[in-house]
């Protein structure tokens, strides 16, 4: 699609918003802890992520959680 369409994008623009509601990301990466915790009720986290050094980023508005 970008190189169809000849778009130009810089790498900030890139995964800059959520795939679910097209909200914006919060500024600042969440800690493991910090995302187990906005994650309860709502998404589940893989254990397997929670000892390795991940950034979680979550969407303003609707919460969701992405990690990378």
């Amino acid at each position: 699609v970008i190189e169809t369409f000849q778009l130009k994008i810089c790498e900030e623009q890139l995964m800059s918003r959520c795939i679910k509601c097209n909200g914006r990301f919060i500024q600042k990466p969440l800690t493991t802890e910090e995302a187990i915790a906005a994650a309860r009720g709502m998404q589940v986290i893989p254990e397997c992520l929670y000892n390795r050094n991940f950034e979680f980023w979550q969407c303003e508005s609707c919460g969701q959680l992405y990690w990378e």
